[in-house]
């Protein structure tokens, strides 16, 4: 789920319409908003790009990335920089692998743009308004947090948070772990950094 922010940069970035109607045509299960009942209902392109990052909405995900292209947006990846991030499979509901340096250049690449651009900024206010705030959240101070949560309840639990702190002097926090994502302890762990 952590990926769900550079798909958002990129598709603004492509100088996408976002008043394109995208049709749900499957339920990919999981979080966020849609439902299987939401199956044949048409939705923007920015609600899509905004629920999937403040609900983490993986139906959203799934629709974007058929719509915008798994390739595009790994060609795009590689030249932000990234070298071991895998999209993932062209299924639905199907994410890939990715690193902690990757990780770092795809929440600097939201920061950058965020400057540069009204619509990075949007992408970044979604990020401060997430629902998911069990891991990375503000610091002492109130200092303003954008960030993008994951977790796999799989076969090897994870919980991942790519953040990035908007304070005077600004920066990228990066942390996956292997940790059980049904565990106060794991999320005590990471508010703890």
């Amino acid at each position: 789920s952590v990926i769900k922010t550079s798909l958002a940069v990129f598709i603004l970035k492509s100088g996408a319409d976002l008043t394109e109607e995208i049709t749900i045509t499957k339920y990919s299960g999981g979080s966020g908003v849609l439902k299987s009942a939401d199956v044949g209902k048409s939705f923007t392109a920015e609600y899509l790009m905004e629920i999937m990052i403040t609900e983490s909405d993986n139906t959203a995900y799934a629709h974007l990335l058929k719509k915008y292209g798994q390739q595009a947006f790994s060609d795009y990846l590689a030249s932000i920089g990234n070298k071991n991030t895998n999209v993932g499979a062209p299924t639905w509901y199907k994410f890939g692998l990715i690193s902690a340096p990757d990780l770092a250049v795809m929440m600097k690449d939201v920061y950058e743009y965020s400057k540069e651009s009204e619509k990075g900024a949007w992408v970044l206010e979604c990020m401060q308004r997430t629902t998911y705030n069990e891991l990375i959240t503000s610091v002492e101070g109130g200092i303003p947090v954008g960030h993008k949560y994951g977790e796999d309840n799989g076969i090897e639990p994870s919980l991942h948070d790519g953040a990035v702190y908007l304070g005077e002097h600004p920066y990228v926090l990066v942390i996956l772990s292997k940790s059980d994502v049904n565990s106060q302890e794991s999320y005590d762990k990471f508010k703890a950094i």
